[in-house]
């Protein structure tokens, strides 16, 4: 009886020969795996949409930084995307070329982890189409030793430079009518002045009202009498958080009334010497103070797991141009009341546009927001995630007490009932005394 190794021997002539058939087809049959790689190259990276804040679930790409082909070096930033909270600049620690952009600028509603974009290695860039791979057909016949090389196909788009796209604008030119002279088979200047000459084209007027910019139109329904607008996606996701919030955090609700009377004599004196400090200054350092007092209450809920902070941040509502943007003020009970006024005037000049830095909006672990500044006399906040309280402060409002004039504000504290028991939140509330203007440094 003939051995396996002499059957083979007899088919294949030798060791070689098997072991060159053998290869041949295995790489026929596997041919299309990693089809991606071999499209983008080995160095290929995906972009995803990031998490920029902790409540942030989809967002939209405001403006491309950087366009297909540009070089990327870590910390660079290549563009700017509209969170929940603000705008904020994307900064990628890949270093390569931006092969692809494949979400386009004014997108709303791209999910966490959707791929944005593609880098590539700087050897592996490349202005050609992918060459897609072909699938062998099985065959009853021989293999043949040689592997059958991919073929290139012909490209659907085009590689030129800026001024031969504007002279093909300017003369109503299609990409295709103009012969090639140029490497890869791209249009040079040269070639587009040429065909511009042979034929004696000229200029193609443009109308203004084609490129203006075009308005958003809200439609009207027929027979109903309103407008359909637009909810913004930060809007969406804000609404999102505090439906959540509402439903499955347990809240109540304590409120003091607290006269200020010492802190305005106060605020008119330091305005005197030329140094402008507002009510929710104090406010912020009242509030450090408190939580430093307690630190029980300086805590974030994530999942359902308590974690304790080591430092005060407060987060602060400021109203801008499109809203209102929250901002948080890092150890806050470390700095005195004209460096936390310092802060917010900074604050408040980039909060036009939604420019705020990101760490200059994350980190906070307890929220004030004060609406009496439109005359509201008190009013009870919902909860944001992860935060487990919010301190709210209505208008100052005037009157008397034995005969003497007083002005009084009136603070509520929103808190989870599910972590922090009423003694808890009086102490809390007790240690509120910096707001009348106690110990003010």
């Amino acid at each position: 009886m003939l051995s396996v190794r002499c059957i083979l021997f007899r088919t294949f002539g030798s060791r070689a020969n098997l072991v060159k058939h053998t290869t041949a087809k295995i790489r026929h049959q596997y041919a299309f795996f990693h089809f991606s790689r071999l499209q983008l190259g080995e160095n290929a990276m995906e972009i995803k949409m990031p998490s920029l804040s902790p409540t942030m679930t989809e967002g939209t790409i405001v403006k491309w930084l950087k366009k297909e082909g540009d070089s990327i070096s870590p910390g660079d930033v290549i563009c700017e995307i509209q969170t929940d909270k603000a705008v904020v600049g994307f900064e990628v620690e890949e270093e390569g070329v931006l092969s692809k952009i494949l979400i386009p600028e004014d997108t709303k509603n791209v999910q966490l982890g959707e791929v944005i974009a593609v880098i590539v290695g700087e050897g592996d860039f490349e202005t050609e189409e992918e060459k897609p791979i072909q699938t062998p057909v099985e065959s009853s016949s021989p293999v043949k030793a040689d592997v059958t090389h991919l073929k290139p196909v012909k490209r659907d788009y085009h590689v030129c430079g800026p001024s031969v796209k504007k002279l093909l604008t300017e003369y109503d030119i299609k990409y295709s009518d103009i012969p090639v002279s140029g490497p890869k088979g791209n249009v040079l200047k040269g070639d587009v002045l040429k065909f511009i000459q042979d034929k004696m084209l000229k200029k193609v007027s443009i109308k203004v009202e084609d490129k203006a910019p075009k308005v958003q139109e809200y439609k009207l329904t027929e027979g109903v009498s309103h407008i359909d607008i637009p909810t913004s996606s930060a809007r969406r996701t804000v609404a999102k958080q505090l439906i959540h919030s509402k439903t499955a955090m347990p809240h109540a609700y304590m409120n003091v009334n607290c006269t200020i009377n010492k802190l305005f004599d106060f605020m008119k004196t330091m305005k005197q010497k030329g140094s402008e400090i507002s009510l929710n200054d104090f406010l912020i350092k009242s509030a450090a103070t408190a939580l430093r007092k307690v630190p029980e209450m300086n805590i974030i809920n994530l999942n359902g797991q308590v974690k304790p902070l080591n430092t005060i941040n407060i987060l602060i509502t400021i109203a801008n141009n499109d809203g209102y943007l929250t901002a948080t003020v890092k150890n806050a009970d470390h700095l005195t009341v004209q460096h936390i006024s310092e802060q917010m005037n900074s604050l408040a000049a980039q909060a036009d546009g939604w420019k705020i830095e990101n760490e200059k909006f994350l980190g906070g672990s307890f929220r004030i927001s004060n609406l009496g500044m439109i005359g509201v006399s008190e009013f009870n906040a919902v909860i944001y995630p992860p935060e487990v309280a919010v301190l709210t402060v209505g208008t100052v409002q005037c009157g008397f007490e034995e005969t003497m004039p007083v002005q009084k504000v009136r603070v509520t504290l929103s808190f989870n009932n599910e972590l922090f028991s009423s003694g808890t939140d009086f102490l809390y509330e007790r240690h509120l005394e910096f707001i009348k203007c106690k110990n003010i440094k």
